[in-house]
């Protein structure tokens, strides 16, 4: 998951983003879930999610990559300040969701018989 920050003057750019593994429910995705839901048809849309308590994303870790980059979606803008958590959080069981009418499959390793 990627959470983009911007400055009041839009100037400054920020992204934190998460690793999540497939498992238990992740109580933060579980808030944010209806405003995900609310802006997955619509194409270049913003939906305000009001105030995020830090304190509710379960980090794996305190340890972080940080870089200067860009954003990876048009326009690309540079100057990006990206925080990527370097442990996996909190295990997250919710289901795929379609967005956009796009295909989503889950796959998982074959499993080779010896």
């Amino acid at each position: 998951m990627h959470m983009v920050h911007l400055t009041p003057d839009g100037k400054k750019i920020a992204v934190i983003g998460f690793l999540y593994k497939y498992g238990r429910p992740d109580p933060l995705l579980d808030e944010l879930e209806p405003y995900i839901k609310e802006i997955a048809n619509k194409e270049h849309e913003e939906e305000s999610v009001g105030i995020v308590d830090p304190r509710k994303i379960k980090l794996g870790s305190r340890k972080y990559y940080r870089y200067m980059g860009s954003l990876t979606v048009p326009p690309c803008t540079e100057g990006v300040v990206w925080t990527i958590v370097k442990k996996d959080a909190h295990d997250n069981s919710r289901p795929l969701h379609n967005i956009y009418d796009r295909m989503i499959s889950m796959y998982e390793p074959m499993k080779i018989n010896k």
